[in-house]
Parts: structure tokens; sequence; C-alpha cells
């Protein structure tokens, strides 16, 4: 199921990240054991390079002033734009 979904971010020309079909895919691969923010970030990266960055926990640390673990979907939106 998530692979066919990841899929489909690499056929549709006009996504844009902040849209229900990302988030669903985040909150997919979050649910995945061993996936947190940083690899799902890397991982929609390297699908999507024109679209989506690769968070980093110091940066987003240095953004936000929280640790990694208060990451949610919308704060990564927020960190994107």
């Amino acid at each position: 199921m998530i692979l066919e979904i990841l899929s489909n971010i690499l056929k549709d020309e006009n996504i844009i990240i902040d849209n229900e079909e990302i988030r669903m895919i985040v909150e997919e691969l979050i649910q995945c054991k061993g996936i947190g923010m940083p690899l799902y970030s890397t991982i929609l990266k390297f699908l999507r390079p024109d679209i989506f960055p690769i968070i980093d926990v110091r940066s987003y640390r240095a953004v936000f002033g929280k640790k990694i673990y208060t990451y949610t979907y919308d704060k990564y939106i927020e960190y994107c734009k």
C-alpha cells in the first residue's frame, strides 16, 4: 500500500507539499518501525527532490527550539515553507 502511494508522488506533476495525500504518506511512514521525521523527509526528498526538503535534526532544533520527538506533520509543512 505505502509503496503504491509513494509511486504516485513520482507521477503527479502538480503535487504540492501541503495536501491530504502527502499527510497520508507521512502518517503511513511514521507507522513503520524505525522511520521518524529525518528518514521520511529523506525518502520524500529522494522521490521528488524538486519539492521536498530533508529535515535535519539540528536545523529543526535551531528553527523551532524543540526536540525532534515533538515534531508533527504540520511542523513539517511549516518547515518546508
